[in-house]
């Protein structure tokens, strides 16, 4: 599995990270725009995900997903 290196809260990142969906979008060859979602907006992205059957969950229960 890869690793993700998030902006640290407050210095080059979001001021948080708490009760947000991080989302990942493609900007070109290796780089990633990062958004934060909640509420509706992650919602969106979970059904998406869902929908095209690429919602998962890890051991502990957290959820993740991919759509096109």
């Amino acid at each position: 599995m890869d690793k993700i290196n998030l902006p640290i809260p407050g210095e080059d990142g979001p001021l948080t990270y708490d009760n947000s969906v991080v989302h990942f979008e493609r900007t070109g060859a290796g780089l990633f725009r990062v958004i934060l979602g909640r509420g509706r907006k992650s919602q969106t992205w979970r059904n998406r995900s869902a929908e095209q059957g690429m919602l998962y969950n890890l051991a502990g229960g957290r959820a993740f997903g991919f759509y096109n």
